[in-house]
């Protein structure tokens, strides 16, 4: 197993709490690798666009849901990202999974308005990377709304 990987994620914001991620790359990784094959084994789509350069791309996934699989079947622990800015008002988003014992990964956006001087509004927050039974025990907890308007997305 690799001792350390990369996510490169390019997001865009399509509306109020809908994010777009239409393909990740995951680097230090190639399609023989047999993390590629267990994330297959998952269900994941992998693929190789250009096997000049380094890592391999997962589309349609939540950079979220990824550090979540990586955890969970190698121990690898996300690092605080990096952010960029990117043409077409869209960001990129960069992490760094370190090998060692896994921690859960799930991502939090807020949507954020600012009113005024100290005064914001958080009229919607979107969740990556939970699960069925997480979502029901969020549900019995006494979360009121959750909803997924996009689950293409």
């Amino acid at each position: 197993m690799s001792d350390v990987c990369g996510i490169i994620a390019d997001i865009k914001r399509e509306g109020t709490g809908v994010y777009e991620f239409r393909k990740l790359t995951l680097l230090g990784f190639d399609t023989a690798d047999q993390e590629i094959k267990t994330l297959l084994g998952l269900g994941l789509k992998v693929g190789d666009a250009n096997e000049k350069y380094e890592g391999v791309e997962i589309p349609n996934i939540s950079p979220f849901k990824l550090m979540r699989h990586l955890a969970k079947e190698f121990g690898y622990k996300p690092c605080v990202p990096v952010c960029s800015d990117l043409p077409g008002d869209r960001k990129s988003l960069i992490w760094t999974m370190v090998g060692g014992e896994g921690l859960e990964a799930i991502g939090v956006i807020g949507d954020i308005k600012r009113e005024s001087e100290g005064e914001y509004i958080i009229p919607t927050c979107t969740v990556f990377g939970l699960d069925k039974e997480e979502i029901s025990a969020l549900l019995g907890k006494g979360v009121s709304f959750i909803k997924d308007e996009n689950p293409e997305k």
